[in-house]
């Protein structure tokens, strides 16, 4: 068990005040995940993940958030949203991924792995099957259909400027979303980590996704209605 955290949509000019709001949105779910607590903040706040990990599968380099291209990279070139030369992908996931080891070898056998962590194939799968702005419901859908297990994701392309977040079908690990005064969205594995900021929170359903857009200059977060699968 794991705890994640992410807040999208929401401009910030001022990165570390944004780190230390989802450090301490982490924390109120630390207990899911004692082990370690990381996070991501783009330079403009519109993308905030925590994650609080719980060390099982791959315990020296299973870190989140995972990325299609190199998370401290990410960091140290101070990213913006939609500005970031090649597409990148970042991904926090709680729950396993049972089919991983299938996943790498028939879908992403040519895609360099940095560790055994079962999610760590979530980055770059959904970056081949979901490529840039052009990915529809169709192809986020053919995407949660190759999983197989218990999960819950959200997954950010930074360059596109565009985010989605699934449960899985039976909803056995949980997911709450809200939505703040600004329009910003809020996604975390309890309620508590949301419950300050949101004015509207409620259950993420189980065997959904929800995709949506946190490009800068945006005053609400655009979205698709979220579809089944």
């Amino acid at each position: 068990m794991c705890g994640i955290f992410a807040v999208l949509g929401q401009p910030s000019s001022d990165d570390r005040e944004k780190k230390a709001l989802v450090e301490a949105c982490t924390q109120q779910i630390v207990h899911r995940g004692p082990d370690e607590i990381t996070s991501f903040v783009s330079a403009d706040g519109l993308v905030g993940l925590g994650f609080a990990r719980l060390a099982i599968v791959a315990p020296e380099d299973g870190h989140q958030p995972m990325s299609s291209g190199d998370v401290e990279t990410l960091r140290e070139q101070d990213v913006r949203v939609g500005d970031v030369a090649s597409p990148i992908v970042l991904s926090i996931a709680n729950g396993e991924i049972y089919n991983h080891q299938q996943l790498r070898a028939l879908e992403l056998s040519d895609v360099h792995m940095r560790s055994d962590s079962d999610c760590e194939i979530l980055a770059p799968l959904f970056e081949k099957h979901c490529p840039g702005r052009t990915s529809d419901a169709a192809a986020v859908s053919t995407f949660f259909n190759l999983l197989r297990g218990e999960f819950a994701i959200v997954l950010v392309d930074v360059a596109a400027g565009r985010f989605v977040v699934g449960r899985d079908p039976i909803g056995i690990r949980s997911l709450f979303f809200g939505r703040s005064s600004d329009g910003a969205l809020w996604f975390a594995s309890e309620a508590k980590a949301l419950l300050k900021h949101c004015c509207e929170l409620t259950e993420f359903p189980p065997g959904h996704y929800y995709m949506g857009s946190c490009v800068a200059g945006a005053t609400r977060v655009s979205r698709d209605d979220g579809g089944g699968f």
